[in-house]
């Protein structure tokens, strides 16, 4: 690890300097219209790429398996860690058994949260359309004589 953020301070450090170059260059060159397409080129790369270093996406991903495995505390135990890992499994199993390999793979590589809350909220499996379908019809139905009495 310390090796890795040495390297990574590092490569952080090269490209620092690479934008601060293009800037001084830009400004010795005193060519204004060049000076702010490159500058601002230059430091939409660099904003790009010092945003990459965070992996938002696999904490938003353990964020969401920490509120449905980890359950009311949102501490994921050795007993539900390893409830989380067979579902994995099973959803690799799933997977490679319904698609062909190239496809399989491609998906699994680019699994992310979408994709899980699509898991997770199907709406034919839940039947959430269904139910909220049904409480609209009640809400728009007339009132019946009994219901109608009590609201006054």
């Amino acid at each position: 690890r310390i090796f890795c953020g040495i390297v990574g301070f590092d490569a952080f450090l090269f490209k620092l300097w690479s934008v601060a170059g293009t800037i001084r260059t830009c400004v010795q060159d005193d060519n204004e219209q060049d000076l702010h397409s490159r500058v601002f080129l230059g430091g939409l790369a660099f904003l790009n790429q010092l945003l990459g270093i965070v992996q938002v996406d696999l904490h938003v991903r353990s964020r969401i398996f920490s509120f449905i495995f980890g359950g009311e505390d949102s501490l994921v135990s050795e007993e539900e860690r390893a409830i989380w890992q067979v579902w994995e499994a099973m959803l690799a199993q799933k997977t490679f058994e319904t698609l062909p390999l190239y496809q399989a793979v491609a998906v699994l590589f680019t699994f992310g949260d979408a994709d899980f809350q699509r898991l997770a909220l199907n709406e034919a499996q839940t039947g959430i359309k269904e139910r909220q379908s049904e409480r609209a019809l009640r809400l728009t139905a007339p009132l019946t004589p009994l219901e109608s009495t009590y609201l006054e």
